[in-house]
């Protein structure tokens, strides 16, 4: 799945974005929060949160309410002020986590992993 952030008029890149419903919290590295415009002070400002990055490292992330523009299978969905944690790197094989708080609880994932036709859907609960 690709993912990108929207604030006003400007746009990130599109990021891999790795799905775990274990995860509480949406969260994107911290360039992602410099290319919106996102200044230190204003992600001081927001909620705070301590997280375990990769090898059980413990990381400082900060958030913001972005709008969240995810896309897979042919499928584009924009999820509105959705509260983002921007962090240094998680993790070396993704970019960005796809948690609970704003994303799973607005989206429906369907997976069928039957032969011959594997299908991977994305509604949204709006």
């Amino acid at each position: 799945m690709r993912a990108r952030l929207r604030r006003s008029t400007v746009e990130t890149l599109g990021y891999d974005a790795l799905v775990d419903s274990g995860s509480a919290l949406t969260v994107f590295p911290r360039e992602a929060a410099t290319d919106l415009g996102i200044s230190d002070r204003e992600l001081a400002r927001g909620p705070e949160r301590t997280i375990i990055g990769a090898g059980g490292g413990m990381v400082r992330a900060y958030a913001v309410h972005v709008d969240l523009v995810l896309s897979a299978a042919g499928t584009v969905i924009t999820l509105t002020a959705v509260p983002v944690f921007f962090a240094e790197r998680l993790h070396p094989s993704f970019d960005v986590l796809l948690g609970q708080l704003g994303v799973f609880d607005r989206l429906w994932f369907i997976l069928r992993n039957t032969q011959p036709l594997h299908e991977f859907a994305l509604r949204t609960t709006e």
